[in-house]
């Protein structure tokens, strides 16, 4: 018979493990530490079809590049990290919309 014994683990906000929790629910992260104020993280799911077999996280940069992303040591270990809840697509397009609009004036 095999034991498994489950351990309930705290996991402190603002920390990258936290953040890692909601980029895994579909969220984006950023951290405050960061020199590029416009640079977020996010979780990316293949196409499917697609050669790349595992979702994998990439960074938005502030030079408006995306980039596959793994975080440094001072990354993992800092507690300055955010979480922008992503805008169901419906939102992000009205969003879109409303800026293109205000452009055009």
């Amino acid at each position: 018979m095999t034991e498994t014994n489950l351990m309930k683990i705290t996991v402190e906000k603002w920390s990258y493990e936290w953040a890692l929790h909601h980029i895994k629910q579909g969220h984006t992260a950023s951290r405050v530490g960061w020199h590029g104020n416009n640079q977020w993280v996010e979780m990316i799911h293949p196409a499917e079809g697609s050669r790349v077999a595992a979702p994998f996280i990439v960074i938005h940069t502030d030079k408006a590049e995306l980039i596959p992303w793994q975080p440094s040591q001072t990354d993992q270990l800092t507690n300055d990290w955010t979480v922008v809840p992503r805008l169901p697509p419906i939102l992000a397009k009205i969003k879109e919309q409303d800026g293109k609009e205000s452009d055009d004036e």
